[in-house]
């Protein structure tokens, strides 16, 4: 005897929305301390917000003011909506509290 139709429809519903819910990226985690990982390349993570894809929780205060340099200019970043943009590819007149160069200088030296 086979499955009722019902049953198998329920079956291959679960089945769909289980591979679904699996292929949804979760968001990257934020920062709640204070870091200063590989502060001499381009994976650089210091503080809670300076660095790619490294991000300070909401309502999370910078470690220092290099910091809070990190945390206003991804502030700015995410007001002009240029978060899918390359670093190469960003307009560099929009949203420059602190430049590059400084942060990176002020990274190593720290």
């Amino acid at each position: 005897m086979s499955p009722p139709l019902p049953l198998l429809l329920v079956i291959l519903l679960a089945g769909v929305l289980a591979s679904a819910a699996a292929s949804t990226p979760a968001p990257p985690p934020c920062s709640r301390s204070c870091a200063a990982l590989n502060c001499d390349s381009v994976g650089i993570r210091y503080g809670k917000y300076c660095g790619v894809g490294w991000s300070g929780c909401d309502g999370e205060e910078p470690c220092d003011d290099l910091d809070a340099c990190c945390r206003d200019h991804d502030h700015c970043v995410d007001k002009k909506g240029c978060v899918a943009m390359h670093s190469f590819q960003f307009p560099s007149h929009l949203c420059f509290s602190c430049s590059f160069i400084t942060l990176y200088q002020a990274l190593v030296s720290h």
